[in-house]
């Protein structure tokens, strides 16, 4: 499945590589579960980072025991770090908020970006941009 471009695997997950394919198997409810939301952030990702840094960036999850977990870190080959997150909810958690700052101390130029369930964006006080996961549809 994976030579074919239907399923990609990223870390120990597989995701739909196509998101018409994505969105047959698992339809949207009223609203969508995280789950949902990070298969959708994962079909954008990698699309667009196909499509503009075809060879000059790798899409990476990024855990450790003490139960940080950051799906998405993006590694640029010019040593930049983007990472991204989904929260489930419309209020950022603790454990989320942790993952990030801890992510910054090890990384202090990477920058982090949550998306979340609500309806407005902001920067936190550990300067991560919170955005609502629809802006990306």
């Amino acid at each position: 499945m994976e030579g074919l471009f239907l399923l990609g695997r990223h870390g120990k997950t597989l995701y739909a590589e196509d998101l018409g394919l994505a969105f047959f198997a698992n339809r949207f409810k009223s609203e969508p579960s995280r789950q949902q939301i990070l298969r959708f952030i994962f079909s954008e990702l990698k699309s667009q980072l196909q499509y503009l840094y075809p060879t000059d960036v790798r899409m990476i999850p990024y855990s450790k025991r003490g139960g940080i977990d950051i799906p998405f870190l993006l590694e640029f080959k010019n040593s930049q770090k983007v990472a991204v997150s989904v929260e489930g909810s419309e209020r950022i958690s603790d454990k989320t908020a942790k993952g990030m700052t801890w992510l910054q101390k090890i990384y202090p130029q990477a920058k982090t970006i949550i998306f979340h369930r609500g309806t407005n964006a902001y920067l936190t006080s550990f300067n991560t941009l919170c955005l609502p996961w629809t802006w990306i549809c």
